[in-house]
């Protein structure tokens, strides 16, 4: 089929353009639809339907449990060890009971409305301590000699299921936002602070859900109230810390909009690391100079590649001192090998036959005189000065050597 051939056939939303009827989506459109889909949705009538199922499953089981032990457990043999055999009824009420407890669970943590949270904990909250008072009355039921273990064990994990993820329901009830806006926000995108510390929220999530599985989140509620905020607090700092430089003004301006802090919060956690004495710090009208690092714990590596360039820069400062100081000497053409040793601060045991030697090709000479003792420092003062960064180079590899400090 050639192209004059082919048909074009145009999209639902040209069309729309085309007849005038398309809407711009804005944000307050989307919150309109959202709202709308919120009313249209009915799962929390299931959910409470559900939660009020289990709850008569659970006190129909406690009635046969107390009142109807023989339809659960008999007794294998009255003259040896205890021993129970389970009824098929046992697992009949216990399986849909744990199994409808943590499906709902789950529904309350990801997909329940925030407005209807207090009404689901509630609900859970009365089933808890329904389920708790009943389940203890089973240790040693009335009229019976022996102890319903297996009983009470099969309860205690209908009540385990219903327990689950306690910390964190009540953790939900005091937000409106959605689980994933508040325990799983990952570091995708943001200031340096924000993908600092997202991650100890996304870290808190996991933590949330499988430890409310194994010890009811007693973990989680360690780490979301305590040791994260403390996680959280040393990551500011230390952001803040590796933003400034060594012996050089830092904007404190700059820092606040690239690590996205408050100013004031920056120079907060600044002035109270310099009154700690953990850092030397020298404030500016507006910004500050880092001077020295006392505590070893913000001395990172990158604070260490800092500190390596600023040991670096000063003593390519002090060989470029040199530098000049020795093309100063260059433009005097020639002077004698004490006043050149003096001036330049070389070692004594260090012979100036050996510095010519480092130095590039031509650019200095020594030469003795035919009827003296003394020796004569010889420049070229042309090619001192076309390889001076071959000098700088050689007086920086071979500084420790040449020169006595």
């Amino acid at each position: 089929m050639s192209s004059e051939e082919e048909i074009s056939i145009p999209s639902e939303k040209i069309k729309e353009m085309e007849g005038g009827k398309l809407v711009v989506e804005t944000a307050t459109s989307k919150e309109i639809k959202n709202d709308e889909s919120e009313k249209k949705s009915r799962f929390h009538i299931y959910f409470f339907s559900s939660e009020i199922i289990i709850f008569i499953l659970s006190l129909v089981g406690f009635i046969f449990a107390l009142n109807v032990p023989v339809l659960f457990f008999s007794l294998r043999s009255r003259y040896t060890s205890y021993a129970w055999e389970v009824d098929p009824l046992t697992f009949v009420i216990v399986l849909p009971i744990v199994t409808i407890a943590l499906l709902n669970t789950y529904f309350y943590i990801f997909k329940l409305q925030p407005k209807y949270r207090i009404y689901g904990f509630l609900l859970r909250l009365l089933l808890v301590i329904v389920t708790l008072s009943l389940s203890f009355s089973l240790i040693q039921p009335s009229g019976h000699s022996y102890y319903n273990g297996i009983a009470f064990l099969l309860y205690f994990i209908i009540n385990y299921a219903f327990i689950s993820q306690l910390v964190l329901k009540v953790y939900l009830i005091t937000t409106d936002k959605s689980i994933m806006t508040s325990l799983f926000r990952k570091a995708i995108a943001g200031s340096p602070s924000e993908l600092e510390w997202r991650k100890y929220n996304s870290f808190s999530g996991y933590l949330a859900i499988i430890s409310g599985v194994i010890v009811l989140q007693f973990f989680w509620l360690f780490y979301h109230i305590l040791l994260r905020n403390y996680l959280i607090k040393r990551a500011k700092r230390k952001l803040i810390v590796e933003s400034l430089e060594y012996d050089s003004e830092i904007n404190l301006s700059t820092i606040s909009l690239e690590l996205g802090l408050n100013l004031e919060e920056v120079i907060f956690i600044l002035k109270q690391l310099s009154l700690k004495r953990e850092l030397i710090i020298e404030f500016t009208r507006y910004g500050a100079i880092l001077k020295e690092i006392k505590k070893p714990k913000w001395f990172t590596p990158n604070m260490k590649v800092k500190y390596d360039t600023y040991l670096g820069q000063q003593k390519l400062s002090e060989i470029e001192l040199i530098a000049n100081k020795f093309i100063e000497l260059a433009e005097r053409i020639r002077i004698s090998e004490e006043d050149f040793k003096k001036v330049m601060d070389i070692k004594d045991e260090f012979s100036v036959d050996d510095l010519v030697m480092l130095l590039p090709h031509k650019v200095v000479e020594v030469k003795k005189a035919v009827f003296s003792r003394k020796r004569w420092v010889h420049f070229n003062l042309e090619h001192t000065l076309l390889k001076r960064e071959r000098i700088v180079k050689a007086f920086v590899e071979n500084a420790s050597k040449i020169f006595k400090n």
